[in-house]
């Protein structure tokens, strides 16, 4: 018997790729899957293109105001069906026909009274489709620490099980700075979940001019790369953290809510500050990221 997916897509202007990935959603292969676009005040011919398969009985449309993309799918989980599990989709991708089932198959092998959070690498390809290369996260470490350091985990490949939709379930109440591909992997870790990461691609990734990754790059790309990154994501982790630990407060426990309340408090006190610092905890699996982290958080911008 088929599981049932709803498949989680905000749209803004996106009339030139959206029927490639739309169709790419409906022909996923043994699973009853369902689509929930919300609109995000586009101005193009996306809304016309979203009414054709909304007058077919593809999806569901809603149609919103303008708010920006994490307020977006925020607001979509909070306006989600009853689902067996949940999908992310961006609206200029293109996904193999076994996207949706290879995450179902792994999670189902997990322990499904947890939230779970299933994640692929990326075949990254051109405007025409035409592969370019696999980005598949080279050292990554899959844990909380890793991910308080260092966002790495694609939005667009993920599959969560109801658990974890009902721990993001509110969350467009709470105004936050924070990706919202972030904050599922954050709110997952948190709560006692599981994050599984899977090797094989199961999407077509587009790139719009020229790749600007720094896989292979020297040195001092590397450094730029790490310093824009942190510059544009500064103070984000320390509010992101304040709000969950309010949010979820009865379903952290442990050491996950050792390290939360240690960012919570990191400002405090000096000694608090070098605590977080030099925590060697804090690994992400990329040493300049792992040391920027401790520059970033000495500075009191974590």
């Amino acid at each position: 018997m088929n599981e049932n997916i709803q498949v989680l897509m905000s749209t803004y202007n996106g009339e030139k790729y959206l029927r490639n990935q739309i169709d790419s959603i409906l022909s996923q292969e043994n699973v009853n899957v369902s689509i929930l676009v919300r609109d995000d005040g586009s101005e193009d011919g996306t809304l016309k293109i979203l009414e054709d398969y909304e007058s077919k009985g593809q999806i569901k449309l809603i149609k919103g105001q303008n708010c920006g993309f994490i307020r977006s799918f925020l607001e979509l989980i909070d306006s989600s069906d009853k689902s067996d599990f949940y999908a992310y989709a961006d609206q200029d991708d293109v996904w193999m026909s076994d996207k949706l089932i290879s995450g179902i198959e792994r999670l189902k092998k997990e322990d499904t009274s947890k939230p779970l959070l299933y994640c692929t690498s990326l075949q990254r390809v051109n405007e025409d489709l035409k592969p370019l290369s696999v980005q598949s996260y080279p050292k990554l470490k899959l844990s909380i620490y890793s991910q308080l350091v260092r966002e790495r985990l694609a939005g667009c490949t993920f599959v969560l099980n109801k658990n974890l939709r009902d721990m993001l379930y509110g969350s467009s109440k709470l105004d936050l700075e924070y990706s919202h591909d972030s904050w599922t992997v954050l709110t997952c870790w948190a709560t006692g979940g599981k994050v599984v990461f899977d090797n094989s691609p199961h999407i077509l990734f587009r790139r719009y001019g020229t790749n600007t990754s720094v896989d292979g790059g020297g040195l001092k790309k590397r450094i730029k790369h790490e310093l824009r990154y942190f510059g544009k994501c500064r103070n984000q982790r320390f509010k992101a953290v304040k709000k969950l630990l309010d949010f979820r407060a009865d379903k952290i426990e442990g050491d996950n809510k050792v390290i939360l309340k240690s960012i919570r408090d990191y400002k405090t006190s000096t000694r608090a500050t070098f605590r977080l610092a030099f925590n060697t905890k804090l690994d992400c699996g990329i040493k300049m990221s792992n040391f920027i982290t401790r520059i970033v958080i000495l500075f009191r911008c974590f």
